[in-house]
């Protein structure tokens, strides 16, 4: 989820010496990648049951996506308290900062199943930081003077993703009243938030190359909200649970005719971006599979789940392709700006 290009531009491209070691500086967009990765795990938790399988591989699919989660953190937290506030004050890479808070409240949902009073402590404390950042970051960009240029999806994540995925999570950790109020801040925020970054779409110059994979984050609020609505108001679809449908299907119809410019892209961290919508949407099908209850429930499981893997896996084996080719972290900073800072 990062440009080399705008990354090199804002003087993110640098390494951390720690002891002998050569340490990447991140921005805080690779945090998708974890997001993407728990997006998926949460994916097999729900659909494993269907199968009548034991949850082993989703649950190690957890543990691989909070590995990760904390390897990114170390790593973003490495690079000092000056890059750090640069990030919180950029008008292009703060919104991904709540990405740090919103994956293990994610995590923390899924482990409400295994141990339900540290899961929910988690939630509670993962999803408050969340809002807490989006709060703040909200208030901080009614403060400032933001660029049309800098505004993106990306902008959805503090407030309409982070209180979608708290109330889901929260719903999971039981807590009803916490898992209302963060998805109304949720709901809220999308159509508040989501209305600003729909008029730059449309009437503004087209997103850079590199920051285009994040329009995929558009659909990622309606699915995960249609999952958090079922799970506050479990049992028969109402007229608000079928809107949300709905307006689902309608914004996976945008994705889909975006499908060209998508395949024009060259293959960067950006490409992260697809991977959690499509696990939510994915997740949003199953959903909807078990309420119709077809036939074929088992079958039709596996091709959305298998459809879902193959494209996250993919990402994941490309990224692994472009790490081993030391072309996916951010390229160092040339010696004199390292000595400059």
């Amino acid at each position: 989820m990062s440009s080399s290009a705008t990354a090199s531009s804002r003087g993110i491209g640098a390494t951390t010496t720690i002891g002998h070691r050569v340490l990447p500086v991140i921005p805080p967009n690779y945090f998708g990648i974890a997001f993407g990765l728990a997006g998926l795990s949460e994916l097999w938790v729900y659909a494993t049951p269907i199968w009548g399988f034991s949850d082993v591989i989703a649950r190690v699919m957890e543990l691989v996506a909070a590995v990760i989660w904390l390897v990114l953190l170390l790593l973003y937290l490495s690079k000092g308290a000056k890059r750090l506030v640069d990030d919180w004050r950029s008008q292009l890479f703060s919104p991904f900062i709540a990405l740090a808070a919103i994956v293990p409240t994610l995590l923390a949902g899924g482990l409400c199943d295994v141990d339900l009073p540290v899961g929910r402590v988690f939630v509670i404390v993962t999803s408050s930081i969340t809002i807490a950042i989006g709060g703040w970051l909200t208030g901080q960009w009614i403060l400032n003077e933001i660029e049309d240029e800098s505004i993106h999806p990306g902008y959805l994540l503090p407030t309409a993703t982070g209180g979608l995925v708290g109330s889901f999570a929260a719903a999971e950790a039981h807590v009803p009243l916490l898992a209302e109020a963060w998805f109304g801040i949720g709901i809220f925020c999308y159509v508040l938030t989501g209305s600003v970054i729909l008029n730059r779409l449309f009437l503004r110059s087209r997103l850079i190359p590199g920051l285009t994979p994040i329009i995929a984050l558009e659909v990622g609020p309606p699915a995960v909200a249609g999952v958090a609505y079922h799970a506050i108001h479990p049992g028969p679809v109402d007229t608000f649970g079928a809107a949300l449908a709905g307006f689902s299907i309608l914004m996976i119809l945008v994705q889909l005719r975006l499908i060209p410019m998508y395949r024009r892209l060259s293959f960067s961290p950006g490409f992260w971006s697809f991977t959690f919508p499509t696990a939510a949407v994915a997740l949003y099908a199953v959903e909807w599979l078990q309420i119709g209850n077809p036939g074929a429930l088992v079958a039709f499981t596996a091709i959305v789940v298998g459809i879902a893997t193959a494209i996250i896996g993919a990402v994941a084996a490309r990224s692994l392709l472009a790490i081993s080719r030391h072309q996916f972290f951010p390229p160092a900073a040339p010696p004199s700006m390292q000595t400059q800072r």
